[in-house]
């Protein structure tokens, strides 16, 4: 007599630290049976802003607003930027931005942060520019010089850019070029650790008052160059 093995695989749908098992098996003719496979996975909903230098060893930063919904390669968290006040004196003026601070008062210089997660075949890189939405100050630069710990350079294949007076047109701050590298997620300064992000204020006049603009940070798939 012809034996028929017939072998159910359940369904796992991962939810909050309980596994339930719904076997769904189908007989679609004699001697034939075709059972079904799902696993459902949930983030734990952590997200974890590490240090600019890995090596030092201090508790994840723990931002005001991290980006809440990330994608595989995306951008955690950007450092906002304050100059305070300025008193113009008619001379040219540099103004240090202030440090960050986190939810627990740790405080950070200013920083931006990038995860990227995606499958082994679809890691090809990434770059990541920044710019002005609209122009600020008329006449005056905000000066970044991005800052990448060695560590993250050797592991990651990541290079930062050169020093950056912001416009309104790109300028790339990082990127990871096409080498194979790990599942990676990096916080790179905005200047070096002996410098900070500079507002360089001529010495003209301005009316008083509140200055603001909007950066934008744009993180795509593979190198610029």
């Amino acid at each position: 007599m012809k034996k028929i093995g017939l072998t159910a695989v359940g369904i796992l749908a991962i939810t909050g630290g309980s596994v339930v098992a719904q076997a769904t098996t189908e007989f679609p003719e004699a001697g034939k049976a075709e059972s079904s496979v799902r696993v459902l996975i949930e983030d734990d909903g952590e997200i974890v802003i590490p240090p600019i230098d890995p090596e030092v060893p201090e508790p994840p930063i723990d931002p005001e607003k991290p980006n809440p919904e990330p994608g595989l390669l995306d951008v955690l968290y950007v450092s906002p930027l304050d100059f305070g006040t300025v008193v113009l004196n008619g001379e040219e003026q540099v103004i240090d931005a202030a440090d960050d601070v986190d939810k627990a008062g740790q405080v950070f210089s200013p920083m931006v942060s990038v995860q990227d997660r995606r499958a082994d075949a679809q890691r090809q890189g990434w770059a990541l520019t920044v710019r002005y939405e609209a122009d600020f100050l008329d006449g005056a630069e905000i000066k970044m010089n991005p800052y990448v710990h060695s560590s993250n350079q050797e592991d990651f294949g990541i290079e930062p850019g050169r020093e950056i007076s912001l416009s309104t047109n790109a300028t790339t701050f990082a990127e990871a070029g096409q080498v194979p590298y790990a599942r990676h997620t990096v916080s790179m300064g905005m200047a070096q650790p002996d410098q900070a992000v500079q507002l360089v204020i001529p010495g003209e006049d301005y009316a008083s008052g509140e200055y603001t603009t909007t950066i934008i940070w744009e993180l795509t798939d593979g190198p610029l160059g």
